[in-house]
């Protein structure tokens, strides 16, 4: 890079957020989010003087705080492919989500705390999965605006249809800053910066993530003969509990994949022999979770997977989906060992078909008849009809930890910015900068001993407020790191010793500015664009 050249829009507006297109290579394309004018798109990136459009179609709230673009946005092996996904969080608390590079965008809020007015909460940091192509995985940072607003960490594993809460184990919840490895899809490690305790960590690949879509294919409860005489009770489902080890890093992931489930059809007008659902018409889900370890668990949130199946004269056309999919039927604090929480469910359900009226089902009495269900009893026509049902409930525990040493040099645990080195894998590299501490590094942030090292040499003064990070991508070839600063840009090379050497990186500057945000061409090797947010 030889100077810095002036890429805004004609009102100089403040940049919040910035995101560069994976295939920034071939369509040169950044996203720009700013504080009052919303988002602005460039097509040329590449230019010393890009033309950038307004793209705001769907937004309502101006104040543009985070942004996040899909790593699966382009493709510059396959021209014209790509999801062409962005997120942005605002201000007044609210998540939008584009799939056409921001020319609509849509609310989706869906399982975030209540927006008031004015708003309690922000969404102060955003970021994607590596692999967000297949596990759609999001994460989001509310931040309270008003005394008594939430600080929390939400998850969103279907694209920010569904948001869920994901903060077992923080004691300190003002989050800052997220970073993901860029081996996320097998390590499932994150850290997050927080303002008063420093850096936490989740490490150890969850086997099942909230995304219904993503569960194995469910092994059959024994189907039992049809027989005039009435089952006993539902039957019970045991939990199976996975223990995975990162390091001194352990995330428990229990799944009760196909609990007992009874499905009551209340019979309404019903012909002899036969159940009859008005539409929408109420169902009753009871659900048991046992833990049937043998150590506490916390923090459980037990999710709902969408579709129940029944059965009529043809199978094809007895399919019920419920008024709404995915959501959170319960969160329970924690289940001692042996412990069992019996929940229920209230569904609307509604045919396949959505111009009909009213749906009429046989009563189940040949089990090869019902995807999904089990024939327990064939009681008389006023009765409840009951029946057996698998589902894909998931029971979850996620647990963060501390990974800031009180031995190591980091004496600032205010953290503003993260950066992952793009070979984490091997070489657990991760960068930390603070608000009034400067710079540290961790080469060992994966590891069950994670020591923090300052390397603030020729930052000026060696206390500033570091607000952003970007690794060069070939960092384990040029050993390269730039920094946001209050005082302007710094670029610093790594030495042999681990040191860090920094200078700073402003000519083209009229003045000292505070970088707020950095994002760094994927080809940077090549082209040398690196962009910076003031």
């Amino acid at each position: 890079m030889n100077a810095w050249t002036p890429a805004v829009t004609p009102t100089n507006m403040n940049t919040t957020a910035l995101g560069l297109s994976p295939s920034f290579p071939c369509d040169k394309t950044v996203f720009m989010g700013t504080e009052g004018h919303r988002v602005f798109r460039t097509t040329q990136g590449d230019q010393p003087d890009p033309v950038w459009l307004a793209v705001n179609n769907g937004i309502g709230d101006p104040g543009i705080l985070s942004l996040a673009v899909s790593p699966n946005y382009g493709r510059c092996d396959r021209i014209g492919t790509g999801d062409k996904t962005v997120f942005v969080g605002t201000r007044a608390g609210l998540i939008y989500r584009t799939d056409n590079g921001g020319a609509t965008w849509t609310l989706t809020n869906g399982g975030l705390p209540t927006v008031g007015s004015p708003s309690s909460y922000a969404i102060a940091a955003m970021a994607a999965s590596p692999n967000y192509a297949s596990d759609r995985t999001v994460m989001a940072a509310l931040q309270s605006t008003v005394a008594g607003g939430p600080d929390a960490v939400y998850r969103t594993t279907d694209a920010g249809n569904i948001w869920l809460p994901f903060d077992a184990g923080l004691t300190d919840r003002s989050i800052q800053a997220f970073a993901l490895s860029a081996n996320f899809a097998n390590d499932f490690t994150m850290f997050l910066g927080t303002r008063f305790n420093g850096v936490y960590r989740v490490a150890g690949k969850l086997s099942n993530p909230t995304n219904p879509s993503s569960q194995p294919s469910p092994t059959p409860i024994a189907t039992p003969t049809a027989s005039p005489t009435p089952a006993s009770g539902p039957r019970t489902a045991s939990a199976s509990t996975e223990l995975l080890e990162s390091g001194d890093a352990r995330v428990q992931a229990v799944r009760v994949p196909y609990p007992s489930l009874s499905l009551v059809a209340r019979a309404a007008g019903a012909l002899d022999g036969q159940v009859g659902y008005g539409v929408p018409g109420p169902v009753v889900i009871s659900i048991t979770v046992e833990n049937n370890g043998n150590v506490p668990l916390l923090d459980i949130v037990v999710r709902d997977g969408g579709k129940h199946d029944f059965c009529g004269d043809n199978p094809d056309t007895g399919d019920i989906d419920e008024s709404k999919d995915d959501f959170t039927i319960a969160r329970i604090a924690a289940l001692a060992p042996g412990e069992k929480r019996e929940l229920a469910a209230t569904f609307l359900m509604r045919p396949e078909d959505p111009n009909a009226s009213g749906t009429l089902f046989n009563r189940i009495r040949r089990a090869e008849c019902a995807i999904g269900l089990n024939a327990v009893s064939s009681p008389p026509p006023d009765e409840p009809s009951p029946v057996v049902a698998q589902d894909d409930v998931v029971v979850q525990l996620v647990q963060w930890e501390s990974v800031t040493k009180t031995n190591s040099e980091m004496t600032d645990l205010w953290i503003w910015s993260f950066a992952v080195s793009p070979f984490f894998a091997n070489d657990q590299t991760v960068f930390a900068g603070s608000a009034y501490g400067g710079l540290f590094k961790s080469n060992s942030a994966g590891s069950a001993s994670t020591t923090w090292t300052r390397v603030n040499s020729g930052l000026e003064p060696e206390w500033v407020s570091v607000r952003s990070i970007v690794m060069s991508p070939r960092y384990p070839q040029d050993r390269t790191v730039y920094v946001g600063t209050e005082r302007g840009i710094y670029r610093g090379v790594e030495q042999p010793d681990g040191s860090m050497t920094w200078n700073p990186l402003n000519r083209g500057f009229t003045r000292s500015v505070d970088v707020r945000s950095l994002h760094i061409s994927p080809d940077f090797g090549f082209d040398g664009v690196l962009y910076a947010g003031t």
